[in-house]
């Protein structure tokens, strides 16, 4: 959610009609599908003008005066696309176009890396959507959930009343199953909407912020694992015996959990999925399977 400091004048623009799987021709070159933005020359000789100074000695001394570029989108009248661009493959690069004394024409790249920062920033409006509805109303989470990457829309899960299991006595789980399905009719009214593959389920702290469930910690890494879509079944399952069986224990406190698309500072995907409430349409609907033995 920063939103960083920029010139207000533009070094460069194009309008273009995206062709992702066309070659440009660079040089005689063939070279993977991209976009080439021509430049204000007074950047490229503001470069060529620290020729022989300590400004070019190393990373650290170029990043204090250039501290990189700032990309946006325009926005588009009618249908527009949501396009992925690859910051760290060798054809990203800002390219300078020079002669030398001798008349030789010559190139010198400054080239993004691994060790650039880079951040995507969106920003949503959901005026007069079905989201804000649903954002107005708690009541219609209880019948459809919305879910959205690109630093969209997640939803939140609870369980209120699933700590009261013990009232009749402990019990011990043996499985605990969350299925969440796809609204394919609500999914299936924009076709160009692609449903996420992988969806992300965390638990939240005190704090409301994200860690990961026990049962979706990959050894050693610190990342969670999304769970795919069913390839038969519009929906998605996630085993949460250890999340529980903690709550029932005490050992846990139950905050809720949090729903999101995997990869979501850059993925486009989005989808709607059912709520859990009794208004939920039944073919949807959010459900808990639950297997346990009383002790």
């Amino acid at each position: 959610d920063t939103v960083f400091a920029h010139y207000p004048t533009p070094s460069g623009s194009v309008t273009f009609t995206p062709h992702t799987k066309d070659s440009v021709n660079v040089g005689g070159i063939n070279r993977a599908a991209q976009i080439r933005i021509p430049m204000d020359l007074a950047f490229a000789n503001t470069i060529l003008a620290l020729s022989g100074t300590t400004t070019l000695t190393d990373n650290d001394q170029f990043f204090q005066f250039f501290r990189g570029v700032y990309i946006q989108a325009d926005a588009v009248a009618g249908s527009g696309s949501i396009l992925y661009f690859d910051p760290l493959s060798s054809e990203t690069k800002i390219s300078i176009y020079y002669r030398n004394d001798a008349s030789d024409s010559l190139s010198f790249s400054l080239s993004f890396g691994e060790k650039s920062a880079r951040v995507n920033h969106f920003v949503h409006d959901y005026s007069g959507t079905q989201v804000q509805a649903a954002l107005n109303d708690p009541g219609v989470g209880l019948y459809t959930c919305y879910l959205q990457g690109m630093s969209g829309v997640q939803t939140q899960i609870d369980f209120p009343y699933f700590k009261h299991l013990n009232d009749a006595g402990k019990i011990s789980i043996n499985q605990a199953e969350l299925i969440v399905t796809l609204d394919t009719s609500a999914n299936s009214m924009n076709p160009a909407l692609i449903s996420p593959s992988n969806l992300l389920l965390m638990k939240l702290d005190s704090l409301g912020n994200d860690l990961c469930l026990d049962e979706y910690t990959y050894s050693g890494s610190g990342l969670c694992a999304g769970v795919e879509k069913n390839a038969s079944k519009p929906e998605y399952s996630y085993i949460l015996n250890n999340h529980l069986q903690g709550v029932l224990n005490g050992t846990w406190t139950d905050h809720g959990l949090r729903l999101f698309v995997s990869g979501n500072a850059v993925n486009a995907s989005r989808g709607v999925v059912g709520g859990g409430g009794i208004t939920a349409a039944q073919g949807i609907k959010m459900k808990l399977k639950l297997t346990y033995t009383k002790i």
